[in-house]
């Protein structure tokens, strides 16, 4: 053995493998970022998914809705509909006593979509007497009046009111992720 090869210690066989592990805890780094970056696109893409599927429920909800014809009797025998605003509300605004296990269903993909159709009125009161004192109206716009009698032409006729609905859309995916959507409808003059 030569002096030289006596006076060595191995240092640089340490630092090649300081160099080694510093190279595998990158790449363990970079394969965790890829995998979290796949997570989040599948996320985002399903969320998207449910956002488009509640707008099936929304649908359905409305069409109930134009089919009504008695908004007070209906309350008593409908699963889905309400005469007033859920008074049991969550802190987002959703209906907490909605009992979505009864509620009309649709499948849309690997989605369920459920719906459930608020009048909104006075959750306060026993009875609605006046839907123009105790719900919300949407005043509708009429056309000018074109009657024969030229006094009366060019006046606006009086507007009526039409009853606002909230529609709360409910989707739950093949992971059990739940999401909601509400929308504000109108249903014809009164």
């Amino acid at each position: 053995m030569t002096p030289r090869a006596r006076h060595q210690r191995g240092g640089s066989l340490f630092l090649v493998l300081i160099v080694l592990a510093t190279l595998m805890l990158s790449g363990l780094a970079l394969a965790r970022m890829t995998d979290t970056g796949t997570l989040l696109a599948g996320n985002l893409a399903s969320r998207a998914a449910a956002l488009q599927a509640a707008e099936v429920g929304v649908n359905n909800g409305y069409a109930a809705v134009q089919g009504l014809t008695d908004e007070e009797a209906i309350a008593h025998r409908a699963t889905w509909y309400r005469r007033t605003l859920d008074q049991n509300q969550t802190a987002q605004g959703l209906p907490n006593s909605t009992p979505w296990s009864n509620t009309p269903t649709s499948t849309v993909g690997a989605m369920t979509v459920s719906y459930y159709v608020e009048r909104v009125c006075d959750y306060t009161a026993a009875a609605i007497t006046d839907a123009t004192k105790q719900c919300l109206l949407k005043e509708v716009d009429m056309p000018v009046n074109r009657a024969e009698d030229p006094g009366d032409r060019d006046k606006q006729l009086d507007n009526p009111y039409a009853t606002q609905f909230r529609i709360t859309a409910r989707v739950t995916d093949q992971r059990n992720t739940t999401v909601y959507v509400q929308a504000l409808v109108t249903k014809g003059g009164n």
